[in-house]
């Protein structure tokens, strides 16, 4: 009889409130402010090691939900600065519409083309360094997830 009135009474009790949301899943990968693209000396493609880096900056903004996202270019030291300058700018800018056509407003993105100013393994003059041909896309004042 005990146990006829106890099934009665949890039958009538109120259920458990569902449990909060979970927070939302981090995107695959590293989990980073930074996502680096490398190029070809002396072009604005990007080469095979970035194939997937673009997709993995536009994860980290949608996860991140940043404030700003710069897109800071640079590269190596073969040509004069003012060409590399140019080519740096025409980095920055393939990446930002890259950025753009997968989703990123366009309003979040800030242009930075540094040429061959900083470079990330310092060289002399007319040397292709792979790792100096790069754009950065940094993210700035993010947003974690709680939980």
């Amino acid at each position: 009889m005990i146990a006829f009135l106890l099934a009665v009474a949890l039958q009538a009790a109120p259920s458990a409130p569902p449990p909060p949301p979970s927070p939302p899943s981090p995107p695959p990968g590293p989990h980073t402010d930074e996502v680096i693209v490398y190029h070809p000396s002396g072009s604005t493609g990007t080469r095979a090691v970035s194939e997937h880096a673009i997709d993995a900056a536009v994860q980290q903004i949608r996860f991140y939900k940043p404030a700003k996202v710069i897109v800071q270019s640079h590269t190596d030291t073969v040509g004069s600065s003012d060409s590399n300058m140019a080519l740096s700018t025409g980095r920055a800018e393939a990446v930002r519409r890259a950025l753009v056509e997968a989703g990123v407003d366009a309003q979040l993105i800030e242009l930075q083309p540094m040429g061959e100013t900083a470079p990330a393994v310092k060289t002399a003059d007319d040397v292709a360094e792979p790792v100096n041909n790069r754009t950065v896309v940094i993210l700035r004042q993010i947003t974690l997830p709680k939980g």
